[in-house]
């Protein structure tokens, strides 16, 4: 099924990936009255019972925004001392389904005064489409977008760094493997804490 609707399916996770723009606002003005999802409440409670309040909402907003309405596994680091005043983790796997790959990241936060600023990555690997045409069917082309590095990757295939024209706060790797390609984005976060 996943080699029929490649084409198809490499175009609808590069748009929800790519909606950062967008979903990063909307995340931004989200009100602490948000209903979390199961999986979110769950990070945003695990984090405020360790003490790290401050950035507690703006990680569970960010998970359920990466996880677009599919289930997911998380795990979540913090320091045990002074917890609020520390940076947050949560390491993440997004299930696949039989139409949607599954994607791993991970979402950093640091209290900075009253704002909590970091970023996530989130990666995907598309075994059936190599780099190029993941690409082009994903519109990465100018002027919207430019590549920034295009090098070898050191065992055989080429690693391209792309970013949106204009904005350096979000950022796409494409990795060849040997079959298939890695897509990552990187994108950084400046979130207030009722956001």
């Amino acid at each position: 099924m996943r080699s029929h609707a490649s084409k198809h399916l490499t175009k609808q996770i590069i748009a929800v990936l790519v909606r950062s723009q967008i979903a990063s606002a909307l995340m931004m003005s989200t009100s602490s009255a948000e209903t979390l999802s199961s999986e979110a409440e769950d990070v945003r409670q695990s984090f405020v019972k360790a003490g790290a309040t401050t950035c507690a909402r703006p990680m569970a907003s960010t998970i359920m925004f990466l996880a677009d309405n599919r289930p997911m596994l998380t795990n979540r680091a913090w320091k045990t001392k002074d917890a609020n005043q520390h940076t947050i983790i949560t390491d993440f796997v997004i299930k696949g389904t039989k139409s949607a790959y599954s994607r791993t990241g991970t979402v950093t936060l640091t209290p900075v005064s009253d704002r909590c600023v970091g970023s996530y990555t989130v990666v995907t690997t598309l075994a059936d489409k190599d780099c190029a045409s993941a690409m082009l069917d994903g519109g990465f082309t100018p002027p919207q977008w430019k590549i920034d590095d295009n090098l070898a990757n050191g065992d055989g295939g080429q690693v391209r760094i792309v970013s949106l024209e204009g904005d350096h706060s979000v950022k796409f790797f494409f990795n060849d493997l040997p079959k298939g390609c890695e897509m990552t984005k990187r994108e950084s976060l400046d979130i207030g804490p009722n956001d």
